[in-house]
């Protein structure tokens, strides 16, 4: 996992901190995605579906702090 992620561990929580960081969560999804930042190709939110079912949602620890 990209060392500048951190996991999110509410569906809820992680759709807000990307609706305030002006990044939408795509409506269809299989359970594996990413955003990335179109200058530096970073990983801005990533979401990940384990072999479970259960999703795991991580967002970039810089995004957090910005208004």
């Amino acid at each position: 996992m990209n060392e500048h992620l951190i996991e999110i561990n509410s569906s809820h929580l992680f759709t807000e901190y990307l609706q305030s960081s002006g990044l939408k969560r795509p409506q269809n999804h299989n359970g594996h995605w990413e955003i990335k930042d179109q200058h530096h190709q970073r990983v801005l939110a990533r979401m990940t579906k384990e072999a479970t079912g259960k999703l795991r949602f991580f967002i970039c620890g810089a995004l957090l702090g910005k208004k």
